[in-house]
């Protein structure tokens, strides 16, 4: 991200603001900072591939939206029994779940399934 940002010449007005932010971190809990918005991206592409497909479940929509909501629990679980690099974090995984499982919720009026 820096080296694109530096680019396209902003990298020193986002450290300034990196720089200006840094005592406001310390109040803000990790769980907001690292895992939050992972699960906020998830419901973003859940409630935008819910639109796309008209809030329609059927056989041909189901891949598309739950691709990306398997691959982020697989990479998570992968995680935590050492198969793909990274750290594995219980809070990412409620995270991801949550993300996905909440426009269901909001939007289970309108949503029609059609598997049969």
């Amino acid at each position: 991200m820096f080296h694109w940002i530096n680019t396209i010449g902003f990298l020193e007005e986002l450290l300034k603001i990196r720089q200006t932010l840094t005592p406001v971190k310390v109040i803000i809990p990790e769980w907001v900072l690292f895992a939050l918005p992972d699960g906020l991206w998830m419901f973003s592409y859940m409630s935008l591939i819910l639109l796309v497909w008209k809030n329609n479940i059927s056989r041909e929509s189901v891949i598309w939206i739950f691709i990306i909501p398997f691959v982020s629990l697989l990479s998570e679980v992968l995680q935590a029994i050492k198969v793909i690099p990274g750290t594995f974090d219980k809070i990412d995984l409620v995270m991801y779940l949550l993300g996905t499982s909440l426009p269901f919720i909001f939007y289970k009026k309108t949503i029609t399934q059609k598997l049969k």
